[in-house]
């Protein structure tokens, strides 16, 4: 196995035909890796992205060789692939009004030559989403926006027509997931290669990392959102007064904690599955689109608590968990908690699921 490149927050290395990406506990922004490191951030974007691409694979075709056979010393944090030849095109949906997209709207009433409504808000959604795709092949090594019709004269026409409508197709299905879950996905950036003559989607998807999060009981059009994903790192290190070059600031305690639980929270709303990152397979979450979960073990142990105060005694054994989990599931359908489902009258007081958000 050799390494063969370091990134600012992954390495590759070439083991055989195959590469091996492996994502680090490294925060870049602003093209700047800093020098904190996020416990469990590699392996939670490398699961995160592993689950995305496992349910778009009816879409496109991707990269992923296994999640599973990688040297020890990479578990969980690392994905053999397939190598493609990347196209030198980052390929951007935005469904909502936010960041880059919003200050290019602000001058030009429009993104990557994509004429956009006058009076629209930061934050708001857009009338339908957009491919506003960019390059690092610049003088200034930061993205640059680019138009469609550079990506014609770059690629091709057809090829260009499927970077943007695998673009939006991906970034639709998974807004729509992901909305199901709490999680509004305002935008995100995708890279495709070529494997062989086949166009295959590569690099991560749909991850904090790569996509702007917010929950949904906290969008409110006309003002900066409150980040759920890396900006939450950006807004944190511009605030130190920190002008953009290395090297970065020293991220302080709080500030990792926060940006890991946002990162935590974020892979369970949308995968449906707890963080249990030592501890074997995690357990069901469910979420409904108001942010609330519903964890099949806490609804078991409300009802082996109600059936004590009855004078009942259950009793539950090690080997039967899988059994408990099917008995959850049964329990969940017939009080109508299911995702994107809340119990009909709302939780009450010291019932399953009235815990709120996470």
């Amino acid at each position: 196995m050799k390494h063969i490149h370091a990134g600012k927050v992954r390495d590759i290395y070439q083991d055989g035909d195959d590469l091996l990406i492996v994502a680090s506990d490294r925060v870049s922004v602003y093209d700047v890796s800093l020098p904190t490191l996020i416990p469990d951030k590699g392996a939670l974007l490398t699961q995160l992205s592993a689950w995305w691409f496992e349910q778009l694979a009816d879409i496109v075709p991707n990269h992923v060789i296994s999640t599973t056979d990688v040297p020890e010393e990479f578990a969980g944090r690392a994905i053999r692939c397939k190598p493609l030849r990347m196209i030198k095109v980052e390929c951007i949906a935005r469904g909502y009004l936010a960041g880059l997209g919003w200050r290019e709207y602000q001058q030009h009433g429009s993104i990557s030559g994509v004429p956009l409504p006058p009076g629209l808000r930061e934050g708001d959604k857009l009338p339908e989403p957009i491919f506003t795709p960019t390059t690092k092949e610049s003088d200034t090594g930061h993205d640059e926006f680019i138009t469609f019709d550079d990506v014609v004269a770059q690629e091709g026409r057809e090829v260009a027509e499927r970077l943007r409508d695998l673009t939006l197709q991906i970034y639709t299905a998974g807004a729509e997931k992901a909305l199901e879950r709490g999680i509004i996905i305002a935008d995100t950036k995708l890279e495709f290669g070529w494997d062989g003559d086949v166009l295959t989607l590569g690099d991560e998807v749909l991850t904090s990392d790569s996509s702007r999060f917010w929950r949904v009981t906290e969008w409110e059009p006309g003002r900066p959102q409150k980040a759920f994903d890396k900006q939450f790192v950006r807004d944190w290190s511009l605030s130190t007064g920190w002008d953009k070059t290395p090297p970065g600031p020293e991220i302080p305690d709080e500030i990792v904690k926060a940006t890991r639980d946002r990162y935590i929270e974020a892979y369970e709303r949308i995968t449906g599955l707890r963080w249990r990152p030592k501890d074997g397979e995690p357990a069901t979450v469910h979420w409904d689109p108001n942010g609330q979960y519903y964890d099949p073990q806490r609804l078991i142990d409300d009802v082996r608590r109600v059936l004590r105060e009855h004078g009942l005694n259950p009793v539950s054994h090690p080997d039967h968990a899988d059994l408990r989990d099917r008995g959850a599931s049964l329990l969940l359908r017939g009080l109508s908690v299911t995702p994107g489902n809340p119990p009909e009258d709302g939780g009450a007081d010291g019932a399953p699921g009235a815990g709120g958000q996470a």
